[in-house]
């Protein structure tokens, strides 16, 4: 199982987002559909870059960095 950080790009307002979830695919579905409150007012999202990890902890000092 691999964890992934990724950055969605706001096509309509230039914002960068930074996550990690184990499920990329989903994940940006969720953020595309209003689901995830944090990025719902800026929608919709391309990603543009992730990375995979094969451990929770390294995923998520990536994502901090």
């Amino acid at each position: 199982m691999f964890y992934y950080v990724y950055i969605l790009y706001s096509i309509d307002y230039h914002k960068l987002y930074i996550g990690f979830t184990k499920d990329l695919v989903k994940r940006v579905m969720k953020h595309n559909s209003g689901q995830s409150p944090a990025t719902k007012p800026y929608i919709p999202y391309k990603l543009i870059y992730y990375e995979a990890f094969l451990n929770k902890k390294d995923a998520m000092c990536r994502e901090q960095f």
